[in-house]
């Protein structure tokens, strides 16, 4: 009877419920990120490539975690288009910004800032709290972050 009441209030409990929320946060480091938009830029035709071809042409399985991981993350920071669904992955228009190397470096950091930054509460209040300060990147920020 016990077991019964256990399995119906768990249950009732799951009712209404939906899909668990993901993180919204990146688990990546911004630059190791943007590895993917340079490839996208690099291998595709207008800054868009069909994600299979991409990860033939980096030699890597598109439905291992680590590929699936990039294509979060970089779409998470708004460096491309596509999820590890879609047929195409693309560069956005804050991405190429990002990219951009030539002449416009003071635009492209400000633009990399904004992304993997200052779109980010979390991580613009540490970097708030903390830029006027020296620090030791690894042990302050794993405090910051709890």
């Amino acid at each position: 009877m016990t077991q019964q009441v256990n399995a119906d209030q768990e249950s009732a409990s799951r009712e209404g419920r939906g899909r668990i929320p993901r993180n919204p946060l990146p688990t990546m480091k911004f630059e190791e990120t943007l590895r993917l938009p340079k490839s996208v830029a690099e291998y595709g035709l207008d800054g868009e490539i069909k994600r299979l071809t991409l990860f033939k042409e980096l030699s890597l399985s598109p439905e291992s975690g680590p590929s699936r991981t990039l294509v979060t993350n970089s779409g998470k920071y708004g460096l491309t288009a596509g999820g590890n669904h879609a047929v195409s992955l693309s560069v956005t228009d804050k991405g190429r910004v990002a990219l951009d190397t030539d002449g416009a470096s003071r635009k492209a950091l400000e633009m990399r800032f904004h992304l993997a930054i200052g779109q980010f509460e979390p991580f613009n209040t540490i970097y708030e709290k903390l830029k006027d300060k020296p620090f030791q990147e690894g042990l302050v920020l794993k405090d910051e972050l709890g």
